[in-house]
């Protein structure tokens, strides 16, 4: 596995604590390194106050150094990455064929960057807020009610009891490579 390098993607405010250091641990495992983007450089902070440092920031990623990204969720991710930096380096990640990882709301990047038509996804969703599935369907990708789903080269994961089952996808994925 040695000479893999994945991106994780982190908002600067409000990632999901468990799925980010758990998928980051499971990775890590494998020998695979691990480059933290998001916004700026400098300190992350999760929604329940796990601390992290962002190494790059997503607009000067050069995506050809690495062999895939994964979005994380939580409550800051819609907030501060559903824009067009974050689109770009996802469909620049389609063409390449890099593996494109996205766990519990951070599906919903996906659709809205306009690579889900067709493909089966899973993404976060409870009995009272379906709001992330309707968002899948509106882009035209296919629901599936399932921990981690895996579609060709894109991998979702529907929150944090996925993580360790979705970083296991990846890691299978990146194998094969």
């Amino acid at each position: 596995m040695n000479g893999k390098r994945v991106l994780l993607i982190i908002p600067p405010k409000n990632f999901q604590d468990e799925e980010y250091f758990v998928i980051k641990e499971e990775l890590e495992k494998k020998k695979i390194e691990i480059i933290t983007a998001g916004l700026k450089v400098g300190q992350a902070i999760g929604m329940n106050g796990g601390a992290t440092t962002v190494d790059k920031k997503l607009a000067d990623i050069v995506l050809e150094s690495y062999d895939g990204l994964i979005f994380i969720g939580g409550t800051g991710t819609l907030r501060h990455l559903d824009n067009e930096d974050s689109y770009r380096i996802i469909n620049k990640a389609l063409l390449s064929q890099k593996i494109i990882g996205a766990i519990c709301i951070a599906p919903l990047l996906l659709a809205r960057a306009g690579i889900l038509k067709g493909k089966k996804v899973t993404v976060w969703a409870s009995p009272l807020n379906r709001a992330a599935v309707r968002g899948i369907k509106e882009e035209e990708g296919i629901y599936l009610d399932q921990p981690v789903v895996q579609d060709g080269n894109i991998i979702t994961g529907n929150g944090p009891s996925a993580a360790i089952e979705f970083a296991q996808v990846i890691i299978s994925s990146l194998t094969k490579r």
